[in-house]
């Protein structure tokens, strides 16, 4: 499935789907034309994902605004 469909199904945005993937969460196979093929699985991925981060299971560091300093991405399961 596409990215969009994924995000319907699951209310995420897709730029948190594309988030998700670059963290290496998510990791849909691609189409020749580059598109992002997601499997059926993807959806609970997503709904398993959104769960620990509404439970504070999860920490996603993003680099900061300005494009200075040093940033680590890391998510964990504890």
């Amino acid at each position: 499935m596409r990215i969009g469909e994924l995000a319907a199904l699951t209310g995420v945005s897709v730029r948190s789907l594309r988030y998700y993937d670059k963290l290496g969460l998510l990791t849909p196979l691609r189409r020749d034309n580059g598109y992002r093929d997601y499997s059926p699985l993807a959806v609970e991925q997503v709904r398993t994902i959104q769960l620990y981060l509404d439970h504070g299971g999860g920490r996603v560091n993003t680099p900061p605004k300005d494009g200075k300093g040093i940033s680590l991405c890391s998510f964990s399961f504890i």
